[in-house]
């Protein structure tokens, strides 16, 4: 998320702050829906590394949702939004794998597509930027940096390499084996498109956005069928499929989103996040249907726990199928009432500066900058700061007015008017 130039510090205080406090209550609402749909009472939770690690997994759900809304919601706002968000994760996941009896090994469904469809639609009721910007002088921008782009290139290279640990987590025996080649090869392939169909749509050039997000979009697909019996060439086309429609999301459906549905998606998540994690949830209903005790043996029930209560692969199919629109009526739903709730007043929306200040995608609105030096190009403006020296300042005509810094900032002489505009 530091492709963000003006925000990296939020984007990561944000990251850090919600997951600590995500894992803690997850495990407590999660704990408290099993139990409830389990047994029909409220159990005492024990803690467990499977516990500590489906924190972990809870808090990969807020991470997606935070993506969607980053640079336009406070502190105050995420925080709602993620006690709001687990309430509802819980109790999908919990009927999802106990009264569906559905597997999601590497979550597809119970995470990625979750998070992505309950962001985008918060992101929706939050309100676009150009509303958030509505009475200012200036639109605010997303804009990224060539050094806030390789940051954030480094984290999609640390997430390539770990997806196989995260996706097999809670796998044990044969199970984490599978997980292992599976996603590796998903991600490889993915990683391949990725690059492929970047360039042949960005005019002959790759773009970072597509290399940082849809490289990963492999481990996405393949989550709900990771731990199953994928043959080598499907595990491989199944990334590059996933990687292909994750491109065309990036390069074609999030700018469709926006210009036609109000709907400004800041890291598009949907892309990577919501359309691999379907995918992945269809490709899981597939593989369930094909499951046969001739390929697994006595492991199927270990696989498939509803298996060992004599349901049918096609029945199993049905049921995984049933989880992924569960999934996404919830999110979708739960999503636009956790936005409307986090637009009250109280919680303090962040608005752009009408005229002076800084605006959205920007780190002084939280932080402390006083000792930060001015004159790095990727320091956020000073609260007082007039407005045209701010990115995707505009004169009075609209006309775009390149942005070059003025003297209290780098110790240049600031330009003149015919100078700056373009």
């Amino acid at each position: 998320m530091t492709f963000l130039a003006r925000y990296a510090w939020t984007s990561l205080g944000m990251t850090f702050l919600l997951s600590a406090m995500t894992v803690q209550w997850s495990i407590l609402v999660v704990g408290f829906w099993h139990g409830l749909i389990e047994s029909g009472s409220v159990k005492a939770l024990e803690l467990t590394v499977q516990s500590l690690t489906g924190g972990n997994f809870a808090a990969g759900a807020v991470m997606i949702s935070l993506g969607a809304v980053l640079g336009r919601a406070s502190p105050t706002q995420l925080v709602v939004m993620m006690l709001l968000e687990i309430v509802v994760y819980g109790l999908n996941e919990a009927i999802g794998v106990v009264s569906f009896g559905a597997v999601d090994m590497g979550g597809s469904m119970f995470v990625h597509t979750f998070g992505a469809f309950f962001g985008v639609a918060v992101a929706w009721a939050l309100g676009s930027e150009a509303a958030h910007c509505r009475g200012a002088k200036r639109t605010d921008e997303a804009s990224t940096s060539k050094v806030a782009s390789t940051f954030a290139m480094i984290g999609t290279l640390v997430l390539w390499m770990f997806w196989p640990s995260f996706n097999g987590a809670l796998a044990a025996g044969p199970q984490q084996h599978r997980v292992v080649i599976n996603t590796v090869l998903s991600l490889c392939g993915s990683c391949v498109a990725a690059f492929v169909l970047s360039r042949l749509l960005r005019g002959g050039k790759f773009s970072m956005e597509d290399i940082q997000n849809a490289t990963l979009a492999g481990g996405v697909a393949i989550g709900s069928s990771a731990d199953l019996v994928v043959h080598p060439g499907p595990a491989t086309a199944i990334g590059v499929i996933a990687g292909l429609l994750s491109v065309t999301g990036f390069a074609v459906i999030s700018p469709w989103l926006s210009r036609h549905a109000g709907i400004d998606d800041t890291c598009s998540v949907l892309s990577l996040h919501g359309l691999p994690g379907v995918m992945g949830g269809i490709g899981g209903a597939i593989s369930a249907a094909v499951a046969s005790t001739s390929v697994y043996g006595a492991t199927i029930a270990t696989v498939f726990p509803a298996r060992a209560a004599g349901r049918s692969a096609s029945e199993q199919a049905w049921y995984q199928a049933a989880a992924l629109g569960l999934t996404l009526a919830l999110s979708v739903v739960a999503g636009v009432i956790t936005g409307l709730v986090m637009r009250l007043p109280v919680f303090g929306p962040v608005l752009a500066a009408n005229g002076r200040g800084a605006g959205l995608y920007e780190d002084e609105r939280i932080w402390d900058t006083s000792e930060l030096h001015t004159g790095d190009p990727d320091a956020p403006y000073d609260d007082d700061a007039p407005a045209h020296e701010h990115a995707g300042a505009a004169d009075a005509h609209g006309a775009a007015i390149k942005l070059v810094p003025t003297k209290r900032h780098t110790g240049a002489v600031a330009p003149t008017e015919s100078e700056t505009i373009a």
